[in-house]
C-alpha cells in the first residue's frame, strides 16, 4: 500500500525548515528504500532510510524535508509504501489501518495533524459440489459445479455490499487451474454475513453441517436445505474464509395412489380404481407440515387416476397424511406387513390417515406410498348444522354394498327424531312415521353405492324376521353372492330387548358399523358386515 503526503503553502510567505513525522500503525511493516520527496517543480528524489532504529525516516522524530522553503502556493509530496500484516499477525479487533503523520516548521511552530484510515477488507469463498451420495461431506472424487448462484447478505438479509459498494453477488465457475465450482468475494468488509445458495432445478441442497465443525469446517455443506442459506457467521478484518461451501444433489420424489378399496382388504386389487381429488400433505417426520422453498406447505389432490406426487424434495425423513373425502373411511393399513415398501399395501393408519416415517435418500423416487379407502356402508345426512324452530330439515341416507350385485329383500326404515314433526317422504316411502321404503331387489351397484334415500335404519329381510330376542339371523343370500362376498346385515327389533345381532350362519364378522337405540320404542340397530365364509 503506498501512502502520500501532501503538502501545500496557502499563505502569502515562504514557509521555511519543515519537518514531517509519520508513526506508522503496527499493522503494517515499512517497505524499505521506498520513501521519496518531490517537490514543486515535479522533480522526485529519494529519501534515505534511517540507519539506526527503525529503517522508515519518517518514525518517531521525523526528519527535516530535504529543501530549504516552500513558496506560496506550492505543493511538495513525500510518498512511501507499507505492506499490511499478514492475517494472523494483525492487532485483534484490527478492521482499519489508522495512520497520522504531523506537518510542522522549525521558524514558525505550528503543527498540523493529518489523518488516513483505511479499511483492511477480507474475501469469502470458497467451494460447490456434486454430493453424489448425499451425506454433506465432499468426498473424494466428487466434482464441483458450475453455474450456481452465490449471494452475500447482512444478517437482516439486506444484500452485502464491498468496500466500494457494489453488491456481493458470483456464480461459481473454474478456478485459476480450471477446476470447476470456485467461488470468491472480495473486498468484503469486517462483520457479519450469511452466504446465500441458489442451485439450478435440477439440484437441492444436501445435509448441512454433517461433520459438526460448522462454517469453519473445510469439507461440510454449510446452508440449510430449506432456506438455502448459511448461519451467520462473522468476518474480522482482513480475513480470508474459505471455507464457505455447500453440496448439491439430485431432489427426490415421492408417491403415488389413493384407491376405492372396495373390498376393505388394504390391498389394492384388479379392477380397484383411483378415488380423485383426495388431499395429500406431505409432513416432517415430528408430524409438522413439510415446507418449500417459499415457506409455504407442501401439499397436492389426487388426479382423476387417483394418483399423487411430490417431487424436487430435499433427502430426508417423512410422512405423508391423506384427508378422507366426505363419506368414506381408511382400509386396513399394512395388510401384507411389507410396509412402507410394499408397493400395493394400503400405508395410511386408519385413525389419523398418517403414514409411518420413511426415509427419501438423493435422488429417490418411491412410488409405493398409496392409501385404500372406502365408502362408509350405512350413513345418514341432514342438510343444516343449526336451525331454529320451524325450520325444515331434509334427511338423506346412503346405502353403499360392498357386494357389486342386486340386493334381495330389502327395506329401509325411518323413525322421526324426537322433536320434529314428520312433513312428508319422497322416493316410494311411505307417508307416515316411521317412514318405510321397502326396495325388493335392487339394481346391480355402480362402485358399491347403490341408492340415496330418506331415512335413518337398514333392514335386510331374510327367511326370519323378528320382534324379539334373536341372536342369529339367518338370511337368503342377496342376489347371486360368492364365497368371499361382503354383505351388509342388520337387525331391527321393535321391543326393548338386549338382543345384539351376531354373524348369519356360514359368515365371519369382518367389521361392526354402527350400533345405537332411536326413539321412545328403544329400536335397536346393530349393523356388521359379513363375509359369506
Amino acid at each position: 500500500m503506498r501512502y502520500e503526503v501532501e503538502i501545500t503553502n496557502v499563505s502569502r510567505v515562504p514557509v521555511n525548515d519543515m519537518t514531517l513525522e509519520d508513526i506508522l500503525p503496527p499493522s503494517v511493516t515499512y517497505r524499505t528504500g521506498t520513501t521519496t520527496f518531490t517537490n514543486e517543480n515535479s522533480v522526485t528524489v529519494p529519501i534515505p532510510d534511517a540507519t539506526t532504529g527503525s529503517p522508515f525516516p519518517l518514525d518517531a522524530g521525523g526528519i527535516t524535508i530535504p529543501q530549504p522553503s516552500l513558496p506560496p502556493g506550492a505543493t511538495w509530496k513525500i510518498n512511501y509504501r507499507v505492506e499490511i500484516l499478514p492475517f494472523p499477525n494483525l492487532p485483534g479487533g484490527t478492521v482499519s489501518i489508522i495512520n497520522q503523520a504531523i506537518v510542522n516548521s522549525i521558524a514558525v511552530s505550528d503543527p498540523q495533524s493529518l489523518t488516513s484510515t483505511v479499511p483492511i477488507v477480507g474475501r469469502i469463498g470458497n467451494f460447490v459440489w456434486n454430493d453424489t451420495n448425499g451425506n454433506g461431506i465432499r468426498d473424494s472424487g466428487e466434482p464441483g459445479v458450475n453455474g450456481v448462484t452465490v449471494n452475500l447478505r447482512n444478517p437482516d438479509g439486506s444484500p452485502a455490499r464491498n468496500v466500494n459498494g457494489t453488491v456481493l453477488t458470483a456464480v461459481t465457475a473454474n478456478d485459476g487451474s480450471g477446476n470447476p465450482g470456485f467461488h470468491t468475494f472480495f473486498g468484503v468488509l469486517a462483520g457479519n454475513y450469511i452466504a446465500e445458495f441458489v442451485p439450478p432445478s435440477q439440484f437441492v441442497i444436501t445435509t448441512q453441517n454433517a461433520d459438526g465443525a460448522g462454517v469453519n469446517g473445510s469439507v461440510n455443506s454449510d446452508p440449510n436445505p430449506l432456506t438455502r442459506r448459511t448461519p451467520q457467521f462473522a468476518l474480522a478484518g482482513g480475513e480470508a474464509n474459505l471455507n464457505v461451501d455447500a453440496g448439491l444433489g439430485s431432489p427426490a420424489t415421492v408417491g403415488s395412489f389413493v384407491w376405492n378399496d372396495t373390498d376393505a382388504d388394504g390391498i389394492q386389487d384388479v379392477g380397484e380404481l383411483g378415488i380423485q381429488g383426495v388431499q395429500v400433505d406431505l409432513l416432517n417426520a415430528d408430524g409438522s407440515p413439510a415446507l418449500n422453498f417459499s415457506n409455504n406447505p407442501i401439499t397436492t389432490t389426487t388426479s382423476a387416476a387417483g394418483v399423487y406426487s411430490f417431487t424436487g424434495l430435499i433427502p430426508g425423513s417423512y410422512r405423508v397424511r391423506y384427508t378422507l373425502p366426505s363419506r368414506y373411511v381408511f382400509t386396513t393399513q399394512n395388510a401384507d406387513s411389507l410396509g412402507l415398501n410394499g408397493a400395493v399395501n394400503s400405508d395410511a393408519n386408519i385413525a389419523t390417515g398418517i403414514t409411518n416415517v420413511f426415509s427419501l435418500i438423493v435422488g429417490q423416487t418411491n412410488n409405493n406410498v398409496d392409501t385404500g379407502m372406502r365408502l362408509v356402508p350405512l350413513a345418514k345426512f341432514v342438510d343444516k348444522s343449526i336451525v331454529n324452530p320451524g325450520d325444515p330439515l331434509n334427511y338423506t341416507i346412503r346405502l353403499l354394498s360392498p357386494y357389486a350385485g342386486p340386493l334381495s329383500n330389502a327395506r329401509i326404515t325411518d323413525v322421526v327424531p324426537s322433536g320434529t314433526t314428520f312433513v312428508s317422504a319422497g322416493q316410494g316411502g311411505t307417508n307416515a312415521p316411521p317412514v318405510t321404503w321397502n326396495l325388493g331387489t335392487t339394481t346391480a351397484a355402480v362402485n358399491g353405492n347403490n341408492s340415496l334415500f330418506s331415512g335413518n335404519l337398514i333392514e335386510f329381510i331374510g327367511d326370519n324376521s323378528s320382534s324379539g330376542n334373536v341372536t342369529t339371523l339367518n338370511l337368503t343370500r342377496p342376489g347371486s353372492t360368492l364365497e368371499g362376498d361382503l354383505m351388509v346385515v342388520s337387525l331391527v327389533v321393535r321391543r326393548n330387548s338386549g338382543t345384539t345381532i351376531t354373524a348369519p350362519v356360514g359368515c365371519t364378522e369382518v367389521q361392526r358399523h354402527f350400533t345405537g337405540t332411536i326413539n321412545n320404542n328403544s329400536i335397536i340397530l346393530d349393523s356388521v358386515v359379513t363375509k359369506l365364509a
